[in-house]
């Protein structure tokens, strides 16, 4: 499926967020299983289904396949500008109609954590959602526990809107709520 709307590339002075393609499709693949494989990060990640089935090459080429096919969906890959893979950021049911869209952001590379490109792929992807895609919201979903995250999203403006209770299911059989937030284009500076 043709995405007119994808950039070559979104970048800053730190990073670039490259879309994956049928080009990178196999690269950007092998770079998540390998991340995803690491104890500390499935650790970290955990909750999402992904990493409760193992993190196959398979599986993610099947997933990225459905990714670029889809015209709701799109990943980026976060890369410095010398093409070192950090992780993957997405926008996420794009709703073209209430122009409102859900993104996300994973930082698999844990050599890079807490650094600060976490931040930085949100601020560009807030930059893109809003002014060439034209959004009005954007929303996501952090673990309500994580307060570093929430801390880091009320910063650029997110409101909270609601807890999703029990929503992801950890070790130990016990579950987790999320925390669902948004900003408007209004709200973003």
């Amino acid at each position: 499926m043709e995405k007119a709307w994808l950039p070559e590339i979104i970048s800053n002075e730190n990073i670039n967020l490259r879309p994956i393609s049928w080009k990178s499709i196999a690269q950007d693949a092998e770079n998540v299983v390998k991340w995803a494989g690491d104890s500390d990060v499935r650790d970290a990640l955990r909750y999402f289904s992904f990493f409760h089935n193992g993190a196959t090459l398979d599986r993610q080429l099947e997933y990225f396949c459905k990714i670029i096919e889809s015209r709701n969906d799109h990943i980026f890959v976060i890369g410095f500008k010398s093409g070192e893979f950090l992780g993957t950021c997405g926008l996420h049911d794009i709703d073209w109609v209430n122009n409102n869209l859900r993104i996300g952001i994973i930082i698999f590379n844990k050599n890079y954590w807490r650094q600060g490109y976490g931040t930085s792929s949100l601020n560009l992807l807030l930059g893109f959602a809003f002014g060439k895609l034209g959004m009005n919201k954007v929303y996501l979903t952090a673990r309500a526990d994580n307060d570093l995250a929430i801390h880091i999203y009320e910063k650029f403006g997110f409101k909270r809107e609601g807890v999703m209770r029990d929503e992801y299911r950890v070790e130990g059989g016990r579950y987790i709520d999320l925390l669902r937030m948004s900003i408007l284009k209004s709200e973003w500076k």
